[in-house]
């Protein structure tokens, strides 16, 4: 999971408790979060940096 642009730190510990909630099944290897900064994106095919890389154009592709 992955947010875009600034949060509360309200909304950040929202984001956090149901991230951890619905990816845990009582399972080994339910995994872990890890909430770090991201100092700058780029996109590969262009060699473009910052937020825009991060954003698609075209919502219907994802996961294609």
């Amino acid at each position: 999971m992955a947010c875009q642009g600034s949060l509360s730190p309200r909304s950040r510990d929202a984001e956090r408790s149901v991230a951890a909630r619905t990816g845990e099944n009582g399972e080994v290897g339910d995994g872990k979060i890890f909430v770090i900064g991201v100092e700058d994106a780029v996109r590969i095919r262009t060699g473009e940096h910052g937020p825009e890389t991060v954003r698609h154009g075209v919502r219907a592709m994802w996961g294609h």
